[in-house]
């Protein structure tokens, strides 16, 4: 698959999961169910990838810790979001992120058009009417746009220290370590409601296994 239409499917991909997630908020509130969404999606990378992580290599390690840690923020700001905010317009503040690494790090005149020309058609198409939006959700959406580019960094970083798929894996491990307290303390509201476990499925695999591992894939072969 080419790297251009991995992202794009990966694009797809996410926020289909994510208009998936909101209906689960009501049982299993933001926190658990990111961190639900973030364990599956690890079990799963873990299982298909096998990864090994030389603990003796420091850098190696401690560039998969930030990853998870980035990984662990990013998507918990970003369901701390939606769970306020409409999904809509949590999309394109956290498109920010990305967009604002695009502008930095173009070169050309025609980069810069193209990334101007982006960011007009994210004002266009987001759905800014009604009023009394909540402010601290579009700050956490914000600083999902953060986490994002940093992501989109340490991915190119992670991708040419680990072989394959081993660094997302790890990374998403780590990512489920550090959310796991929420899982837990949401374990009595998913026993009371087995078939949300399905969704769940569907949202790690649609918002995480899946895009994560395409826009890994595609930074190794296309500039951040």
């Amino acid at each position: 698959m080419p790297a251009p239409l991995m992202v794009l499917v990966a694009i797809v991909s996410i926020q289909a999961g994510s208009a998936l997630a909101v209906q689960l908020f009501s049982e299993l509130g933001a926190l658990g169910t990111v961190a639900w969404r973030l364990v599956l999606a690890a079990l799963i990378l873990l299982a298909i990838s096998r990864p090994r992580l030389d603990l003796t290599d420091r850098l190696a390690v401690r560039t998969v810790l930030v990853f998870g840690l980035a990984i662990a923020a990013m998507n918990a700001l970003f369901y701390l979001a939606i769970a306020r905010v409409p999904l809509g317009v949590v999309v394109a503040i956290e498109f920010l992120g990305p967009l604002g690494l695009a502008a930095f790090t173009a070169k050309r005149w025609r980069e810069r058009a193209w990334v101007g020309l982006a960011l007009t058609g994210v004002v266009l198409v987001t759905p800014w009417a009604g009023t009394g939006y909540d402010l601290l959700g579009m700050v956490f959406a914000a600083l999902a746009g953060a986490g994002w580019a940093s992501f989109v960094l340490l991915s190119t970083r992670v991708g040419a220290l680990h072989p394959g798929n081993h660094g997302i894996a790890l990374g998403m491990a780590v990512a489920a370590l550090v959310l796991s307290p929420m899982a837990i303390l949401s374990v009595p509201a998913l026993v009371t409601q087995p078939g949300a476990l399905v969704t769940l499925l569907a949202v790690a695999l649609l918002s995480t296994a899946i895009p994560f591992s395409l826009e890994f894939h595609a930074l190794k072969r296309i500039s951040a």
